[in-house]
């Protein structure tokens, strides 16, 4: 693949998730009924209209390039490992927080090369907010990553983040719903540095980008999540150069077995890059 199409690509792709984001306040607006999926999880009408517009606008930006959405169904694991490439999309993601009436919603979209992000979006239709990472040469190739509001100048997270500092005490970023059994699971010399720690709950992949942005230093997961939750929330924090690892700081990797259910996991920015915090969690 030529990542040189990255920005030309990205570029067709900011006013599709927009007008998907569109689609689902329109519909919040208009009101609508959630039903419980086999998994307990909500879904709404704003999902599937959200997921309709997004596949349409991959079929003509890239035609070639498979997708897994989430409320489409996954391909059957003989068929999809074969592939190098797919986009991972989550046309809804915090759907418990948009029944409840709260904003904290995304859109995520992903790109995947041979099981890593290498492109990723995340906008967040209230705020109008979209958060862009991409790979500009395969391999180790430089990263561009910024976010943009509807009506403000764009922000260079890959020149900001390099100036951040650590916070104290440190934010710990959580989920709404898991966060109080989470919190156990931040690793042992995490908390021997940091023995003070604010909390901040937040749904959705927005708490991928406090982290790029500076506004959150950790977040912690061990409740079960799917690919397309985190694979665009990774190329953005790779592009500011943290990332997202499993318990033993392996980074996670995509499309690579039968389950799309990712293990537990943490998210870092560049501060705790290389630094030595990983450590087993508690039981």
């Amino acid at each position: 693949m030529n990542y040189a199409v990255f920005p030309s690509w990205v570029s067709r792709l900011t006013p599709l998730l927009k007008q998907a984001g569109e689609a689902i306040l329109d519909i919040r607006s208009n009101g609508f009924d959630a039903v419980a999926k086999a998994d307990s999880s909500p879904v709404t009408r704003a999902d599937f209209r959200s997921e309709e517009i997004i596949l349409a606008g991959l079929q003509h930006i890239s035609p070639e390039i498979p997708v897994i959405s989430e409320e489409r169904g996954v391909p059957d694991w003989n068929t999809r490992r074969q592939w190098q490439y797919l986009w991972l999309v989550d046309p809804l993601d915090g759907t418990r927080e948009f029944v409840a009436g709260r904003d904290e919603f995304t859109i995520n979209i992903a790109l995947i090369d041979g099981g890593t992000p290498v492109l990723g979006m995340i906008f967040q239709p209230v705020t109008g907010r979209m958060t862009i990472a991409y790979r500009s040469a395969p391999q180790q190739g430089e990263w561009v990553c910024y976010a943009s509001l509807r009506h403000s100048d764009t922000v260079d997270l890959v020149s900001r983040s390099k100036a951040l500092p650590v916070a104290a005490p440190l934010r710990v970023v959580v989920s709404d719903h898991y966060g109080d059994r989470d919190l156990r699971y931040l690793p042992e010399r995490l908390k021997c540095s940091y023995p003070d720690f604010a909390v901040v709950r937040v749904g959705s992949a927005i708490k991928f980008c406090l982290l790029a942005e500076g506004a959150a230093d950790f977040y912690v997961r061990h409740a079960p999540c799917c690919e397309w939750d985190t694979a665009a929330g990774q190329a953005i924090l790779q592009a500011v150069g943290g990332g997202v690892c499993d318990f033993f700081g392996r980074p996670l990797v995509y499309n690579r077995r039968e389950s799309m259910v990712n293990g537990s996991f943490y998210a870092y920015p560049a501060q705790f890059a290389g630094r030595d915090w990983l450590s087993p969690a508690t039981d």
